[in-house]
């Protein structure tokens, strides 16, 4: 990720706002994080380290607004869901690490990441590449397009009004696939229902695509 270096900031967790800083790192005794977005785009992708680096590029109708951090349990938050404020957030995650995203406008890229993905998006597109990681998406009004590297355990994937493309490793799955409105279409994958590997993929208005490479 790009221009951590410049600033070279380490912010211990604990409440309080993050007001017009770049660039910063974020270090803790947490589990999970958590990444709230009003209006921008969101690049997650995975670092290394132990610490979580946070690239803003701020911007939106209501000004900069503050990204704010705190620990919800063990969870960290980094929160920059400020209404008409926005701009867009580069994430890296330590390898592993669970991220949970809610976005309510912008597009979501998902780069590398080992560890679980949860994601809430209200109108955007998701993109995702070179996954090694179970994955639950649900999409209102946008398309999903994911790539894995590597076999996932469980895949969830759901978009109310666009399309969703799945790549993963060839093979078999244990399938539950529907479109309302469009077709699905299976490319080197076949449902096995004794497979330890789950993906469940619908949508409501829009075509279906899982292929294996």
């Amino acid at each position: 990720m790009r221009g951590y270096w410049a600033l070279g900031l380490a912010f211990a967790v604990g409440c309080g706002p993050i007001a017009d800083e770049r660039e910063y790192r974020i270090e803790g005794d947490f589990t999970s994080v958590r990444v709230e977005l009003s209006n921008g785009d969101l690049v997650v992708e995975e670092v290394e380290g132990a610490q979580v680096l946070v690239d803003a590029d701020f911007g939106g109708v209501g000004g900069p607004g503050t990204v704010s951090r705190y620990m919800d349990g063990d969870q960290l938050v980094i929160d920059y869901a400020c209404g008409l404020c926005g701009g867009d957030l580069e994430v890296g995650l330590p390898a592993g690490m669970p991220v949970d995203v809610v976005l309510a406008h912008g597009d979501l890229s998902l780069e590398g990441l080992s560890g679980p993905v949860t994601a809430e998006l209200h109108a955007g597109s998701v993109e995702g590449e070179g996954l090694a990681c179970d994955t639950t998406i649900f999409n209102h009004a946008g398309s999903i397009e994911l790539e894995w590297d590597f076999r996932p355990v469980f895949v969830d994937a759901e978009a109310h009004l666009g399309a969703i493309s799945l790549e993963v490793p060839a093979g078999g799955y244990q399938l539950d696939t529907h479109s309302n409105i469009g077709v699905v279409r299976l490319i080197d994958v076949f449902d096995d229902p004794e497979s330890d590997s789950e993906l469940h993929v619908f949508a409501h208005a829009g075509e279906v695509e899982i292929a294996g490479e």
